[in-house]
């Protein structure tokens, strides 16, 4: 995950960046450095991005 894939999951999922890092447990100063592409995305952090990508499309597509 790159940081234009960080900047635009959270819009994908209809919040903000600050609410998709406290999901994350991450502080602002932390999702602002990944979206900037200041510090390196870890693996970590990309999967639970992709979990809770899964999540919202969840909620908006539910299986009946």
């Amino acid at each position: 995950m790159n940081a234009d894939d960080f900047r635009a999951a959270h819009r994908e999922m209809g919040m903000s960046r600050a609410e998709m890092c406290r999901r994350l447990g991450l502080s602002p100063n932390t999702g602002t450095a990944y979206a900037i592409g200041r510090a390196d995305i870890p693996t970590y952090i990309e999967l639970a991005v992709q979990w809770l990508q899964h999540q919202a499309l969840s909620r908006t597509h539910p299986i009946t």
